[in-house]
């Protein structure tokens, strides 16, 4: 028998031998299916919403507060079902007993810092990383506090640790632009240099360099959509909307 196969054996003889999971064999079963189909359901969904909030940017009003809600949904499901883990160290290729999740908790970082840096620019996010120290402190306290899974480990600490900073900075971001009624001040910039970039998975990411504006240095390439990207050539002149933000970052989009 494959090593994989033994240690896949061992692990699912554990959770059935674990009172820690139900009464009986038949009931530790029972909760093993149940979270597994819990666990496979929250990472797919997670997959989904997070490529819905990037592609997809008319749906950002449902899509940004979901990725956002993927956390604590992850946090109730790792309470109601212990046999379920997360962030586990594990071989690659090996197939475990235990059911997992990290997806939930790694896409709305990815989905909301994404979608906000390609289709609203933060004019600096330094700010916003400093704001999120102590709230981001906070939930990564909540999460390890309730769940001791989450630190056992300096690994899982460290990683957790992060995970709050980086989710507060998210909530920022989005709280900051998506709520935001200022009324934008206009600048002009003219496209000085125009390029693409494709993925290793066929994607292209489109982007625009633009002139200084408001004593802005010159761009490296701001994220554009397909669209905007095709409707302007060196030499146009883009429109610039600097918003105050809701909470006080200021930032910009390209029309």
């Amino acid at each position: 028998m494959p090593a994989d196969s033994e240690a896949y054996i061992r692990e699912l003889a554990e959770i059935l031998a674990n009172p820690q999971y139900g009464a009986d064999k038949e009931a530790r079963q029972k909760s093993l299916d149940t979270a597994t189909q819990a666990a496979q359901i929250l990472n797919w969904a997670s997959v989904a919403i997070g490529a819905a909030n990037i592609l997809l940017w008319s749906l950002r009003p449902v899509t940004s507060p979901g990725l956002l809600a993927l956390p604590w949904a992850g946090f109730v499901l790792l309470l109601r079902c212990p046999v379920i883990q997360t962030f586990r160290r594990t071989r690659k290729g090996v197939i475990n007993a235990y059911p997992s999740i990290e997806i939930p908790f790694l896409v709305p970082l990815i989905g909301i810092l994404i979608s906000e840096t390609h289709f609203g620019h933060l004019v600096s996010a330094i700010p916003v990383f400093r704001a999120a120290v102590v709230p981001g402190v906070l939930v990564s306290f909540v999460f390890m506090w309730f769940l001791p899974a989450t630190r056992k480990g300096v690994g899982r600490c460290l990683i957790f640790s992060c995970f709050g900073i980086c989710y507060a900075a998210a909530t920022i971001t989005f709280t900051n632009s998506f709520f935001d009624d200022s009324s934008p001040t206009v600048y002009r910039s003219e496209v000085v240099n125009r390029y693409t970039q494709r993925g290793n998975k066929g994607g292209v990411t489109y982007y625009l360099v633009l002139s200084p504006w408001m004593g802005q240095p010159e761009s490296s390439g701001q994220g554009v959509s397909q669209q905007f990207f095709e409707s302007h050539q060196v030499g146009d002149v883009a429109t610039v909307l600097l918003h105050n933000g809701r909470l006080g970052f200021p930032w910009y989009v390209i029309r």
